[in-house]
């Protein structure tokens, strides 16, 4: 048979079984096996079929099919084909011109799925090449999220494989969104190394004209975190603390209040010179509330003799600053976990030459503090009072469960390694109520020593 012929009789074939309309169904279900296996295979069975619908059927395989549903193979089908006046044509080429479309295997289309998914990141990334520069931070970042298949690749593809309405109404396809929303992360981390300390709400206008475009419940926003949680080397991002001091160590301002730490003695410097506020509550000896926001306008921070105390526990440092009756002493509370505004103030008051000296509940909470804070400062911040002797006066009947005492694992320092020990050993809280008199003495020793 020539070519010509061929297609005639494979027209001719479609034109067939397209007229009877009792293989709707039974064509269907034969696509969807090759689709699954890719070859003429599986097992069909149509339920509650129609009169037409049995009758077609019965009469194609010329035998009677009884029961509640019609069952057969597609090779049974492919036989009975071979069988007919349309014997040269293929089951594909007839499932082909019957649903107008090639068909393609499940395995067939996802790897051209990947293929093209693999062609648009390499692009992507070449055209992010361009625009920043081998070396920027969004390179290192996109290449990272494409070798690894993390920070935020998944949002990537999930981009990618959607639509976005845009202010026309109109929709976006999934690649132009996806190029999109790259392209403005991208542009987001050149501009933060361009202008340290800038507020994300002006990084987010500046770039896209819509201040709360890099929002954290925002594709964009989302994006963003995940780019900066790989440049601060897998700094955690998990609490809505984290994440301000992920912004905060990323050189982004986020426009937050909800942050805060408490200080006593402290003086805060703007461009300007010493801030009057701050000024008169340290003339009046009575603390105050810094938050974020406060701290976004401060250059400088210190204190008397250069030497801070850091407490963890808010009724401490209340009995602390009522002891001290206004007299002049450096003294900050963290109130718990560190919140960002507290670490941007110690890192003002390292900036300034201070020594830190750190003081918490000895338990694996407390002590991980430290831990963190004595990472971040080695030189400049020490332990007060966090030794297995204060552990032991500080030591109550209050148990430390085993997924407690876990975290102490993470606890690396030397300089914690006894009160450590013991915590592990006892599975006993200490606190830092225990330990006022021996924190007291220190705070009125220091007093008495000339300001340096």
């Amino acid at each position: 048979m020539d070519d010509q012929k061929r297609q005639q009789n494979i027209k001719d074939c479609i034109s067939y079984f397209s007229s009877r309309g009792g293989y709707g169904r039974a064509f269907a279900a034969m696509r969807k096996k090759w689709q699954q296996y890719g070859r003429a295979a599986g097992v069909i069975k149509l339920e509650h079929p129609t009169k037409e619908e049995r009758e077609t059927l019965e009469g194609f395989f010329a035998r009677e099919m009884d029961g509640a549903y019609l069952r057969f193979t597609v090779k049974e089908f492919v036989e009975a084909l071979g069988q007919s006046r349309f014997g040269k044509i293929s089951l594909e080429e007839l499932l082909a011109g019957y649903f107008g479309e090639p068909l393609v295997s499940n395995q067939a289309r996802r790897e051209q799925e990947a293929d093209e998914r693999q062609a648009f990141f390499h692009t992507l990334l070449r055209r992010t090449t361009e625009a920043c520069g081998h070396d920027s931070d969004a390179v290192r970042w996109l290449s990272a999220a494409l070798e690894y298949k993390k920070y935020g690749y998944q949002l990537i593809l999930k981009s990618y494989g959607g639509q976005a309405k845009t202010q026309k109404t109109q929709y976006r396809s999934g690649r132009a969104e996806a190029e999109l929303l790259v392209e403005e992360v991208c542009r987001a981390l050149r501009l933060i190394r361009q202008e340290p300390g800038i507020r994300l709400a002006v990084l987010a206008d500046r770039l896209t004209h819509n201040p709360h475009a890099f929002d954290r419940n925002t594709m964009a926003g989302k994006l963003l975190i995940q780019a900066l949680h790989f440049l601060q080397d897998g700094m955690e991002c998990k609490t809505a603390e984290e994440l301000l001091q992920l912004y905060y160590a990323a050189g982004i301002r986020p426009d937050d209040i909800s942050s805060f730490t408490t200080v006593y003695g402290i003086h805060f410097f703007t461009e300007q010179g010493e801030h009057p506020a701050y000024r008169a509550f340290v003339g009046a000896g009575e603390p105050c509330v810094v938050t974020l926001s406060n701290l976004s306008r401060i250059r400088r921070a210190d204190a008397r003799g250069k030497t801070v105390y850091v407490v963890e526990n808010q009724m401490v440092f209340s009995h602390l600053c009522e002891a001290l009756a206004g007299a002049e002493c450096g003294l900050i509370c963290t109130s718990g976990q560190i919140k960002t505004a507290s670490l941007m103030l110690l890192d003002l008051l390292c900036e300034s030459g201070c020594q830190i000296f750190y003081s918490g509940d000895l338990d694996p909470e407390g002590i991980g503090i430290a831990q963190r804070l004595f990472a971040r400062h080695p030189h400049q911040v020490q332990p007060w009072h966090m030794a297995k002797e204060d552990y032991l006066r500080a030591r109550s009947e209050e148990g430390v469960s085993q997924e407690r005492l876990q975290k102490l694992n993470r606890v690396q320092d030397e300089r914690l390694q006894d009160v450590k020990e013991a915590v592990l050993a006892e599975q006993k809280a200490g606190y830092q109520e225990r330990l006022l008199a021996e924190l007291l003495t220190d705070l009125k020793k220091s007093l008495k020593e000339p300001a340096k």
